[in-house]
């Protein structure tokens, strides 16, 4: 019989990746109300690297989306392989 070789497990996830705002409408806007790394599919994908799961996360983001949160991303070691920019 064949051997049969054993994929890596990973965690996959597809969905939206954004910023959120948090607004107290009592009170003026201020810096604390964010931008925040949201989305369902971020957050999914940053709490499950954390707790070392190997993530692949696939979303379309926009030109202007923020670096900083590329580079969480990155640094946390999630597969961006199915991350699309459109233009």
């Amino acid at each position: 019989m064949p051997q049969v070789k054993k994929k890596a497990a990973f965690l996959g996830v597809f969905g939206h990746v954004n910023i959120d705002y948090i607004v107290d409408a009592t009170k003026h806007p201020s810096t604390e109300d964010g931008p925040f790394f949201g989305g369902v599919a971020g957050n999914i994908a940053v709490a499950a690297s954390r707790f070392g799961v190997p993530v692949r996360l696939g979303s379309v983001i926009g030109r202007g989306f923020p670096k900083a949160y590329l580079n969480l991303l990155v640094d946390l070691k999630v597969d961006l392989d199915f991350l699309e920019c459109n233009d």
